[in-house]
């Protein structure tokens, strides 16, 4: 395929994978809120701020009639990538040390947003400079809007179905080098992706750290959940209580389990009846 016909492949997935970056940063961020329906607004608030910096960004460098190309391109979606990985070590670490922060989350997420924002406008222009016509630029848009209305379907209903956050996070990682992977001509550089692609793929067969240390002070400070059940429908975490299962919900509270009757822990008095 012709390098001027990659920029459609790279407008589709620079909305794929920013929506799909907003995803994972939104479950993250309900998460450590405890699912209230502000942290919805406050992430998506965020990343709309963090795509139009990105965008004026992108628009810099368009106006200053430097030479962009499809591995101008390229760069971007590396720089991405990178970026990614070092947010998601910050927040891992951060959290390790200091506990969970909604302000840090906002921070991170409004970096990742506004690093992939730069994408777009560098698409349009290497889209436009091929052929300027309106049909070119329909396509364009097309398959950038196409990308990000399949993100949610494919990562919110199918990739967290079969992997947890943390390796979903990864993947997308990995996907972001490997197109920029495409964008080079230069085998040694494609050589260098390829290796650092291997490596961000082989992350994914580590055991989840993320959420075990986002639920760290759940329940009491520095107890770790014993259980981390998760799919696309959210989060249980289970907790040893010495008699008892302590069982949260999306990080809020939901009851204990026991099956004794006299150990009532719950404060719930049932009904006994005997035929």
């Amino acid at each position: 395929m012709p390098y001027k016909h990659y920029v459609y492949i790279v407008s589709f997935f620079s909305g794929f994978l920013s929506l799909s970056q907003e995803i994972i940063w939104m479950r993250i961020t309900s998460f450590v809120g405890m699912s209230v329906p502000q942290t919805f607004a406050y992430t998506l608030a965020l990343f709309l701020l963090g795509i139009a910096l990105g965008a004026q960004v992108g628009k810099r460098i368009c106006n200053k009639r430097v030479e962009i190309d499809i591995s101008l391109l390229g760069k971007v979606f590396v720089i991405a990538a990178l970026t990614d990985i070092i947010l998601i070590s910050a927040l891992y670490l951060y959290t390790a040390y200091y506990g969970s922060s909604i302000i840090l989350l906002g921070l991170l997420t409004l970096v990742c947003a506004a690093v992939r924002g730069v994408a777009f406008p560098l698409v349009h222009h290497v889209g436009a400079a091929t052929k300027k016509t309106g049909t070119q630029v329909s396509n364009i848009y097309f398959a950038n809007v196409f990308g990000s209305t399949l993100a949610p379907l494919l990562i919110g209903f199918v990739a967290l179905d079969y992997l947890n956050t943390q390796q979903v996070y990864l993947l997308v990682c990995t996907i972001t080098l490997i197109i920029g992977l495409f964008c080079f001509k230069s085998l040694k550089v494609k050589a260098g992706l390829l290796a650092v692609s291997v490596v961000s793929l082989a992350l994914l067969i580590l055991p989840e750290h993320l959420f075990h240390e986002l639920s760290k002070d759940s329940y009491e400070a520095n107890q770790y959940p014993s259980q981390l059940i998760e799919n696309k429908y959210g989060f249980i975490q289970v907790y040893d209580d010495g008699q008892d299962k302590v069982v949260f919900g999306a990080n809020v509270y939901d009851g204990k389990l026991n099956t004794d009757i006299f150990h009532n822990s719950n404060g719930i008095d049932r009904a006994v009846v005997v035929n």
